[in-house]
């Protein structure tokens, strides 16, 4: 009895090599990471750069993260977050654009990354929605030395 299968794309595979079939175990949950002990694809390498990044350039500064869906964005993003919690003039805040796919792009970030940062002023958040595209600030005169 031949103990040769057809495998995917043409090859054989040897039936009699297998010791058993994947089980569950084997399996890695499709979820975003939020501790480093679940980090099985070393992600936190790639964490301790963005940290390292955020904490050592001029500031102001955005540092956002790119990659395909299903990268490991968010779990990385979950990683940086946990490490500059408390960091002195570090924040950290997180936009899912494709949550907001269908709203326009600047307002909502803008509003998503204020309410991350705790801005609480009505005024702000008024001038967003009321068409306007600058909000107005009034300084006090100078005072001329004699």
């Amino acid at each position: 009895m031949d103990s040769r299968v057809a495998g995917v794309g043409g090859f054989d595979a040897d039936v009699t090599s297998r010791s058993r079939l994947l089980g569950p175990e084997d399996l890695i949950e499709d979820r975003e990471l939020t501790d480093v002990q679940e980090d099985r694809f070393e992600h936190q390498r790639i964490a301790d750069q963005l940290v390292e990044l955020a904490t050592r350039v001029d500031t102001p500064t955005n540092i956002a993260l790119y990659g395909p869906w299903g990268s490991g964005k968010s779990g990385i993003a979950n990683l940086v977050k946990g490490r500059l919690h408390g960091v002195k003039g570090v924040r950290f805040v997180r936009f899912d654009a494709f949550k907001y796919a269908e709203n326009p792009l600047r307002r909502t970030f803008v509003t998503a990354a204020a309410n991350e940062l705790g801005v609480t002023d009505a005024k702000y958040h008024e001038d967003l929605y009321s068409g306007r595209t600058r909000t107005d600030s009034v300084s006090p005169p100078r005072v001329s030395g004699r």
